[in-house]
Formats: C-alpha cells, sequence, structure tokens
C-alpha cells in the first residue's frame, strides 16, 4: 500500500491505454511515453503493460508501507527517496516507510513514469474496458476517474517477478528543448499546398501552452489548405498533425477525440513519440518527411532497445593467456556483466599482488 501525501501538479494511473473501442467514441489514453512506462515496467520487474503513475512537471509525495521495487523513467523531475537522489532508468529498492519525492524538472522533459513491482491495482483503481488508464475529461479509469489528491491510498498488485540483479538502461533517451520530429506525410496531404508542405518543414514552431494530454497546439507559419479545413471526419491516432481552419498544426495525444474532421497533413512516426510526450510548452519543434519504410526501421531500433533490457543477463566466460578466470564480487558472489557492456574495470588479485584491469567484451 501507498500513502499520498501530496498528489504533485498533475498526477494520474496510465498504463498502455484502453485499445479497442474507439469505434464506440472511447479515447485509448494510456500514457504519453509509452516507451518510457514500458521500460520502467521491465526495471520493476513487471509485464510491460501493468498499471503506475505518469507524473507531470511536479510530482507526489508517497510514503510506502511494505518493501517494494520500483523504477522511474522518463524526465528527470527531481526525484529524491528520503531526501537522497536516486537514479533513474535503474531498479529502486524501496523499504517500507520510506517517502518518495519529486522536486521538479531539473532538465529537460515534463514527464516521468513511476512503475511499482505488481503493478497498481485495487481499491479505487480497477481495471475499466480492459485498462487501468485515467481518462480526466470522461472520468474514466485511473484513481476514480481523476488525478490522484492527497489522502489517496494506493494499493499494489502479487503478480511479479522480483529482479535478482538490479538492471539499468544504458540508453537513455535525451529530450531537448529543441524536438526535431520526424513524420510521414498524410493520410490527407492531399488537401494542402505545395507551399504548405515546403512550410512544414522548413519552419520552426512554438509548443503552445495551451496544450495537454489531447494535443499540443502549435505557434508559427501557417499552412494553407487547397480548399476548406474540413473533411468526412475520420479516425485519430497518436501524433497526427491536424490543421483547422487558422492553419495553425495540432499534434494529438493519448487523450484525443476518436474522431476529427479537420484535414491532416502528416503523422509523427512512433518511435518519435517520446519526443512528443515529453515537448515543454514555450519549446521549439521542427519536422523532417520520412518514408514509411524509414518509420519502421526507426521503430524496430526502439524494440531492439527494449529487447536488450527484456533479456536475462547472460554468463560469460573470462580468460586470461588461455586460462579462465573466476569473477567475484566483495563478497564471493558472482558478477552479473549486463547485456550491452563494452568494457569493465576488475580488481585482479593472485593472493599476493593486485592490480585493476580492464576487460573488454567481444
Amino acid at each position: 500500500m501507498i500513502s499520498v501525501i501530496q498528489p504533485g501538479s498533475f498526477t494520474t494511473v496510465q498504463d498502455l491505454g484502453r485499445v479497442g473501442y474507439q469505434n464506440l467514441g472511447v479515447p485509448e489514453s494510456g500514457a504519453m511515453d509509452q516507451f518510457a512506462l514500458r521500460c520502467a515496467n521491465v526495471l520493476a520487474g513487471n509485464p510491460e503493460n501493468y498499471a503506475g503513475l505518469e507524473v507531470t512537471l511536479f510530482g507526489p509525495e508517497l510514503e510506502f508501507d511494505q518493501d517494494r521495487v520500483i523504477a522511474i523513467t522518463g524526465a528527470d523531475l527531481g526525484v529524491k527517496l528520503d531526501d537522497e537522489s536516486i537514479s533513474l532508468w535503474s531498479t529502486i529498492r524501496v523499504a517500507a516507510g520510506q517517502k518518495l519525492t519529486f522536486r521538479g524538472p531539473t532538465n529537460n522533459g515534463i514527464r516521468c513514469y513511476v512503475a511499482f513491482s505488481g503493478g497498481l491495482d485495487g481499491g479505487a483503481v480497477i481495471e475499466v474496458l480492459g485498462s487501468r488508464s485515467t481518462y480526466v475529461q470522461g472520468n474514466l479509469g485511473g484513481y476514480d476517474g481523476r488525478a490522484l489528491q492527497a489522502g489517496d491510498i494506493l494499493y499494489l498488485g502479487d503478480d511479479f517477478n522480483v529482479p535478482v540483479e538490479d538492471k539499468y538502461f544504458r540508453e537513455i533517451p535525451i529530450y531537448t528543448d529543441d524536438s526535431v520530429l520526424r513524420v510521414v506525410l498524410g493520410p490527407q496531404d492531399d488537401r494542402f499546398t505545395k507551399q504548405a508542405i515546403q512550410t512544414l518543414v522548413n519552419n520552426v514552431y512554438t509548443t503552445s501552452v495551451n496544450s495537454d494530454r489531447m494535443g499540443y497546439r502549435l505557434e508559427g507559419e501557417i499552412l494553407e489548405h487547397l480548399e476548406k479545413a474540413d473533411v468526412i471526419s475520420d479516425g485519430n491516432v497518436f501524433g497526427v498533425i491536424q490543421v483547422p481552419a487558422n492553419g495553425l498544426p495540432i499534434i494529438l495525444g493519448a487523450d484525443r477525440g476518436t474522431t476529427g474532421g479537420y484535414a491532416k497533413i502528416a503523422t509523427v512516426i512512433a518511435a518519435d513519440r517520446s519526443k512528443v510526450a515529453q515537448m515543454v510548452p514555450g519549446g521549439r519543434v521542427s519536422f523532417e518527411i520520412v518514408s514509411l519504410d524509414e518509420a519502421l526501421v526507426e521503430r524496430k531500433k526502439q524494440e531492439d532497445i527494449l529487447a536488450t533490457l527484456l533479456s536475462d543477463p547472460s554468463e560469460v566466460q573470462i580468460f586470461a593467456d588461455n586460462v579462465e578466470v573466476e569473477v567475484l564480487g566483495p563478497n564471493d558472489e558472482k558478477v552479473t556483466v549486463p547485456i550491452g557492456t563494452e568494457t569493465m574495470l576488475l580488481d585482479v588479485s593472485d593472493g599476493l599482488n593486485k592490480n585493476v584491469v580492464e576487460v573488454t567484451f567481444k
């Protein structure tokens, strides 16, 4: 059980979304930065889709009443455990009685994700239409359909595998105030002038303060339609860029409407979804057109990175002059070499002499 002492500016329960109900008018919702939440769950010993907390800008103060494994990914929002700074993108072991706090953004990015071993499950957090994600506008899912409030109690599930060895993520994403988003043209780029396409890719836009989980409004050069902005309403996906009559683009987010009647000039590729989720109001954004094949390649690269985190550490053998060497920790435990490690410094002793050597893994 976890007690919410302070709720933060906007902290909600999110998983990977309420998939399969857009035909009924129910938005997907879910984590804005799905990659970050998936990584947090793996680091905490959970399946990728377990519910955790999405923390925006200024985070909550949480008190644990039991030992748990957690992980925090996404933007650095100044997280501390009992006033001690802790590492993001790694396995964190929390003892009963400890408090987790957030001081606010210390770098770029606005959202971080907290995964708890077992996931958030029970009490006010129940599965609604296959998901525990919060859709605040519809008072649906999450914690009674709303953001967290002081005094709330979060319950944790029991179905998880505590990592035997602490895991950490090596290829941590870098969030910046100057985002370059790769896009695939369409689905209605033919509704715009050729100059509009050039305007989109040759100019820098500013993210409006009037942005939220539904979408990012952009300020800058207008995009000219061939005729009118309206089209027959069709489905919306995360990252699609719709352009209303005023010519200013809007990048749709997790809580977007299920359908829309404005022409859509392009769609942000899946691999850049995290960049969208972490854009800061007032930040700058530009666009780069890529092909569908290029978009799929970038998506696979991201999935391959996550796959290395899912894989168990491999047992390796170390040889010196063709003689196998046993490598032990300070308490004679076996040393685990994380996947992807290229070099490691070891203290080597033969009982008489001690040296520091660099081991290279090939």
